[in-house]
């Protein structure tokens, strides 16, 4: 478990990073995490390195249950737990690709384009492959079709 608190003394408060680490054994789906989730979107999950979208699992309290088991491997399930301090908040907007689509309207504004995480199809996306206008995300070429298989996570710090 590794943890990283950012703190201010300006007013907001700070979070806290918290990374935990799970073995998958292919057949178990649930994990329990050392801190309660407040809202799923505080998470970030990677299963061998691959971003893991919202829709593959659920929390509730401080478990995490997947959809479906990890596969086999030590330490191979990275959870990663944003807790919130004051006016910070982490969310994540979920589109869906259509091989044409180029533009797509974000909950609301990034306070700047480094407090952007882009995953399409679980692989994070350079910054260099989409700009942002407003509440607007265009991508240089169109994500390819899929059900929810585009999120944006805007870190509000």
């Amino acid at each position: 478990t590794d943890t990283l608190t950012i703190a201010s003394s300006a007013s907001g408060g700070g979070f806290t990073i918290n990374t935990e680490n799970f073995s998958g054994d292919g057949s178990d789906t649930t994990f329990d995490l050392s801190n309660t989730i407040s809202d799923e979107d505080h998470t970030q999950i990677y299963i061998d390195g691959v971003y893991q979208s919202k829709s593959n699992y659920s929390t509730s309290g401080a478990t995490i249950t997947f959809s479906t088991a990890p596969q086999t491997g030590s330490n191979n399930i990275e959870v990663v737990h944003y807790i919130m301090g004051g006016s910070q908040s982490v969310e994540t907007d979920s589109f869906n690709g259509n091989a044409s689509t180029t533009d797509f309207t974000l909950t609301s504004e990034p306070s700047n384009k480094n407090h952007l995480q882009v995953y399409i199809d679980g692989v994070y996306q350079s910054k260099s492959n989409y700009s942002v206008s407003g509440t607007t995300i265009s991508f240089t070429t169109a994500p390819q079709t899929g059900t929810g298989n585009i999120e944006v996570v805007n870190v509000k710090i």
